[in-house]
């Protein structure tokens, strides 16, 4: 019983291990989750102010997003606050087609945010459509600049009548950073002074516990090994 063992507690440490070292690929200073429902790939990325960008400034524009009006949805007026608060990161969903791999550029999502500490809920009631102009129209997706308060977030997503709930997402302070503007569009003028979270790799406590429980199974397996070897 113990030989058999052996294998599996050596292999089961080191899967643990490796999944804990394998966080969620995102760009430096953004987190990223995953949800998939019947028909999507939902990826919810949270990073640092983006500066926002009007369709006809997106040629020979180095970084930013750029947004897209919707067929018969006209561009919400740009703002530098949220919940009375300014804005410190910003949200993205994207929504892929699981059958065909393409990103869907036709369905506006319906975005909630939980308080996990407070309770409170707010829904995104400015959500554009954008894409990163140095990506192109391939990395479409939808979101805004937000305001989020550090802690945990449980983060609704609805996409054409399909949820996607992200629970436990981490929003972590950021080191301030002169980033973040505004160009153009209704609003008009630039914001200053965004900020940079530390949020870190996503699930920062599940990629701890993995590895505590691959060091675990490891150390349970080399001990098994020397239990079981024979004597000289």
């Amino acid at each position: 019983m113990m030989k058999r063992s052996m294998p599996f507690l050596l292999a089961l440490g080191a899967l643990l291990a490796g999944l804990a070292a394998s966080p969620a690929q995102a760009a430096p200073g953004e987190t990223q989750y995953t949800q998939t429902t019947d028909h999507y790939k939902i990826i919810l990325t949270i990073g640092p102010v983006a500066t926002m960008l009007m369709p006809d400034q997106a040629a020979g524009a180095k970084a930013g997003e750029v947004m897209v009006p919707m067929p018969g949805m006209p561009l919400p007026p740009m703002s530098m606050t949220d919940q009375g608060q300014p804005v410190n990161h910003h949200l993205e969903v994207a929504i892929v087609n699981k059958t065909s791999g393409a990103v869907v550029t036709d369905q506006m999502p319906a975005i909630t945010i939980k308080n996990d500490a407070t309770g409170a809920t707010h829904s995104l009631d400015s959500v554009m459509a954008m894409y990163n102009v140095q990506v192109g129209q391939s990395d479409w997706h939808y979101g805004n600049n937000v305001y989020l308060p550090d802690g945990t977030a449980t983060i609704t997503v609805v996409a054409n009548g399909e949820t996607a709930t992200f629970t436990g997402v981490l929003i972590g302070a950021g080191s301030a950073m002169g980033g973040g503007t505004m160009t153009g569009g209704p609003a008009g003028g630039n914001m200053g002074g965004g900020s940079m979270p530390a949020t870190g790799a996503p699930g920062t406590a599940l990629y701890a516990a993995l590895l505590a429980a691959g060091a675990l199974a490891l150390g349970a397996g080399v001990r098994l090994r020397r239990a079981t070897r024979p004597v000289v």
